[in-house]
């Protein structure tokens, strides 16, 4: 009952809110409108033809060592490229810098860029050594993530608009990714 009621007075709020996200979805769907994609799907036991990795922000949020993530990073990617098969299946992206939106007001801002700074240069440095594509959705956050647009309500986490711009920035390495996967 308590939950009806909470509703009923929030039924406006919470309509209008629906529309503004079924506009931008709409605006989603209009920009790619015409593209084609490929969808694979591997039929084997959990053997997906590319793996992504997406990890990190949490290790820097809550204040570990650079050094500390490197090691658990490398042994994810040595599993995500055992798993996958070769470093060509795998592709990594980066972590976006949290410290520009308005969940971190208050905090200091450029020191979470420098700790990210420092996470994301091990990320490239242990990619290139194992020869694992890396996407770069940090710069992509840095130049669009201010916009609220860009981000869900709670003012940190990225909305479709933003996971949109991260799929066109990492389109090029997917699209050669799967060329080489498919031979």
């Amino acid at each position: 009952k308590a939950n009806r009621e909470r509703f009923e007075r929030e039924r406006a709020q919470l309509e209008a809110h629906n529309l503004e996200r079924k506009s931008e979805a709409e605006a989603v769907a209009a920009k790619l409108a015409g593209s084609s994609y490929v969808a694979i799907r591997s039929a084997g036991d959990g053997g997906q033809l590319i793996w992504p990795l997406l990890i990190g922000v949490n290790n820097q949020y809550r204040g570990r060592p650079v050094a500390d993530f490197r090691a658990e990073f490398e042994r994810m990617l040595g599993r995500a490229v055992s798993l996958a098969g070769a470093p060509g299946r795998v592709f990594v992206l980066n972590i976006p810098d949290w410290g520009i939106t308005p969940f971190a007001e208050g905090r200091d801002r450029a020191a979470i860029a420098g700790e990210l700074d420092a996470y994301n240069a091990a990320m490239a440095e242990l990619c290139a050594k194992h020869g694992v594509a890396l996407v770069d959705i940090a710069a992509v956050y840095r130049a669009q993530g201010r916009d609220a647009a860009m981000l869900v309500d709670d003012g940190l986490h990225p909305s479709a608009r933003m996971y949109a711009a991260w799929v066109e920035a990492a389109l090029p390495t997917l699209r050669a990714l799967l060329v080489d996967a498919s031979r």
